[in-house]
């Protein structure tokens, strides 16, 4: 968190007033930073630059408070195996890695994801690179994975 004189001074030199200054510093999970925005009046200060302060309710996070709390507490995990051509570039695959992420949350799961190469797979890789290829062949079959 950023210390006041540090917020002071950032409010002199950038112009903003000091309430607009929020500390969004790291946190276990990311369904908290808008909890910390909350706890420091963060939509207060937006609602007021908008003119809407009188006519938009204060936010109810409860139910978003306790996703961010479940995900804290998640112990049993699951694991799944993801099978892909551009596995060395996960963000390729972010929104499947978002989405399996969601609903592990909403079985109360971890989510462990090993990363297979297609190309391991596939008959030619047996050729290419045998070593490679058994690795994944095993993996598939005997990594213990609750999805593939």
């Amino acid at each position: 968190p950023l210390l006041d004189n540090t917020k002071e001074k950032l409010s002199q030199f950038c112009h903003v007033p000091l309430d607009n200054i929020l500390n969004i510093h790291d946190v276990p999970n990311i369904w908290h930073v808008p909890l910390l925005l909350r706890n420091q009046n963060g939509h207060h200060s937006i609602l007021k630059q908008l003119n809407l302060l009188s006519k938009i309710a204060p936010p109810d996070l409860r139910d978003w408070t306790k996703m961010a709390e479940t995900f804290d507490n998640l112990t049993t995990s699951v694991r799944i195996a993801m099978v892909g051509k551009y596995v060395g570039l996960t963000d390729s695959y972010l929104s499947v890695v978002k989405a399996l992420l969601h609903a592990c949350i909403a079985c109360s799961l971890k989510p462990a994801i090993d990363w297979i190469a297609a190309s391991d797979l596939e008959d030619e890789s047996a050729i290419a690179n045998p070593g490679a290829h058994a690795a994944a062949w095993k993996s598939l079959k005997f990594g213990g994975y609750n999805i593939t």
